[in-house]
């Protein structure tokens, strides 16, 4: 389905950010009215107290239903969609590529179970490859469409840092959990 940014449906968040897509194209059961939508974003090479941390967060966060974004990356973003469905909620992987591409190709397992608790969201046309350039695109989308970004330990430099500059200029909330050190919300300067 194609979203233009003034249909009902467009992510509401998303229609205030001042790079917002036009045109956004989504897969399957993706409903954010009156939901609380969290994004958590990575390190590719997520810890085992990295996956610890966020198991217990998003335990934590269950009752209150809220819908868990990432960008269907090696590391802490296929750990939160896996979470996000062991607790029943509502997943979107934010795609840097065309609906009917999959990257990377060994998340092609998870695809069936996103889709029926959630699903996949892109600016890109459905043939649209995994181009190195798309994926700072992408991440103004799981910044711009959520509440709050939660970053699940990182290096100092990586998409990532990226994602949390931009949930910061568009005022919302950074929740680093950077380095084994959970620390209070900060706006990322």
């Amino acid at each position: 389905m194609s979203l233009f940014f003034q249909d009902e449906n467009y992510p509401e968040r998303l229609k205030h950010c001042f790079d917002s897509p036009v045109l956004i194209f989504s897969a399957e059961n993706i409903n954010l009215k009156s939901k609380k939508i969290i994004s958590i974003v990575r390190t590719r090479q997520i810890t085992s107290y990295g996956i610890e941390f966020c198991k217990k967060l998003i335990k934590d966060l269950a009752p209150l239903d809220p819908v868990i974004v990432s960008g269907f990356a090696y590391g802490a973003d296929i750990v939160a969609h896996q979470l996000a469905m062991d607790y029943n909620l509502q997943t979107i992987g934010v795609l840097a590529h065309g609906l009917n591409q999959i990257y990377p190709k060994t998340h092609k397992k998870y695809v069936a179970a996103i889709e029926q608790n959630g699903g996949f969201i892109t600016e890109f046309c459905s043939t649209a490859n995994p181009d190195k350039e798309n994926f700072g695109r992408g991440n103004r989308i799981v910044a711009g469409m959520t509440e709050a970004t939660i970053v699940i330990e990182s290096a100092d430099r990586g998409g990532w840092l990226i994602t949390a500059n931009l949930a910061n200029d568009y005022n919302r909330d950074v929740l680093p959990f950077l380095a084994g050190l959970q620390t209070n919300i900060v706006r990322v300067v």
